[in-house]
């Protein structure tokens, strides 16, 4: 008969709206909240559970609505704008860096968790099968590495309120200032926006009260032509003493090696053991 015919074929249909329409939604909670762990042995394989999580896979159209990794896509949509490298120091590395070298991405992503560092990734688990997780770079290590450019917000207080800027949506901390003029350029920030900045800066250096590791800051970090360089020239005495200095001159040595293309090994451990030689060799006293 007519009904039983049609009688199938709605309840194809309908179990087929149903999941076009509710698969999405789980995806996108899914996606939001972060998910079941795949774990090995009690370590979270972060690979595995990152690539499920590609919206692509089983979403139907659907966007992955994790903060990280809609910062990743954002990062490597700046990185494209402005055909070069970009560098950004997040504080939970796995899901960002999927998303930012997705499709070849060209972003430096600085682990700042201390994940992917001989050292940091051999700390006790602070989270439950997640080694090294919330142990945080120092921020001097984030903002005067010549990689990075931009810091991800999220939980860490920016070193200037004037250097946050917010890229597709979603609020970054410049540190390389170099690159402000690009950001404009790709108009990507105002015009408006780099001259607040310049005038902010200009501001704080010229307080009875100078930060010393803001000049240090500066004076590595800021471009050549800044309208405040004569201002940092006359503050030397608190860049050449600042703790953010100290602290470069102390590991410099170890950065050397560690740095890019600075240890002749493939392996962390050796570059790392490499460091460790050189810097206690600085430290013994000369012969004689």
């Amino acid at each position: 008969s007519p009904g039983r015919l049609l009688g199938p074929s709605v309840g194809v249909v309908v179990t087929a709206v149903l999941i076009v329409t509710i698969l999405p939604m789980c995806s996108r909670k899914r996606a939001a909240d972060g998910g079941s762990d795949a774990m090995i042995h009690g370590i979270v394989d972060e690979a595995v559970f990152y690539a499920g999580q590609n919206p692509n896979l089983h979403d139907f159209g659907a966007a992955n609505e994790s903060f990280l990794y809609q910062a990743g896509r954002v990062a490597a949509d700046v990185a494209d704008r402005l055909d070069q490298e970009i560098g950004v120091s997040v504080g939970a590395i796995g899901q960002f860096a999927f998303a930012s070298q997705l499709g070849g991405g060209r972003v430096f992503v600085f682990d700042q968790g201390g994940l992917t560092r001989a050292v940091g990734s051999r700390l006790e688990p602070v989270v439950d099968g997640r080694v090294g997780h919330s142990r945080d770079a120092p921020i001097q290590a984030i903002a005067l590495h010549p990689r990075v450019d931009l810091i991800l917000l999220g939980g860490r207080a920016p070193i200037l309120d004037e250097l946050v800027v917010e890229l597709g949506g979603l609020p970054f901390q410049i540190v390389d200032l170099t690159l402000i003029d690009d950001l404009v350029a790709a108009g990507l920030i105002l015009p408006e926006q780099a001259g607040g900045i310049d005038a902010a800066i200009t501001a704080r250096l010229v307080v009875s009260d100078v930060d010393p590791d803001l000049v240090t800051f500066l004076t590595e970090r800021a471009p050549p032509d800044a309208p405040y360089r004569d201002r940092l020239a006359q503050l030397a005495e608190l860049d050449a003493d600042s703790p953010w200095r100290r602290w470069l001159e102390r590991t410099a040595a170890s950065a050397e090696v560690l740095g890019d293309g600075g240890c002749p090994s493939r392996n962390p451990l050796q570059c790392l053991e490499l460091a460790i030689d050189r810097h206690r060799v600085g430290q013994l006293p000369r012969a004689g």
